[in-house]
């Protein structure tokens, strides 16, 4: 009896060196990585300024190469993509995350007529901003 109760104790102290060790080479190698790694940054650069597309005129004149970038209003993702010569985000979106569908609703009259606005069939809005002066 008194040995399954050692053997126990010193599992026990073993469990926890053990604990203990890891813990300390977790925050080691955290640390060391934090050091080592560059810098790096989520979302567009200091230098990527993109400017929200609210017409159907600034949206039609946007030129082929031109980078834009289209946030989610389901899931709150934010994608970029470049436009081409088709000019095919102005017949919908499909958001990379959750895949939803966005198309552009008309506007309504008065000053909304040229309102540039993405709706998916939920409700949904998603926002289109452009890289550089439109």
């Amino acid at each position: 009896m008194a040995e399954n109760v050692r053997a126990a104790v010193c599992n026990h102290h073993i469990v926890m060196n053990i604990t203990h060790h890891s813990k300390a080479f977790a925050a080691f190698v955290g640390a060391a990585a934090m050091i080592l790694a560059p810098n790096v940054q989520a979302g567009p650069g200091p230098r990527q300024v993109f400017t929200p597309v609210k017409t159907m005129k600034q949206a039609q004149a946007l030129k082929p190469g031109t980078q834009i970038a289209i946030s989610c209003g389901n899931c709150g993702g934010i994608s970029t993509l470049t436009v081409d010569d088709d000019r095919s985000f102005m017949k919908g979106v499909t958001c990379p995350s959750c895949k939803h569908v966005f198309r552009i609703m008309p506007g309504g009259g008065g000053r909304s007529a040229d309102q540039f606005t993405l709706v998916d069939k939920y409700g949904q809005l998603a926002h289109l901003a452009s890289r550089g002066k439109l």
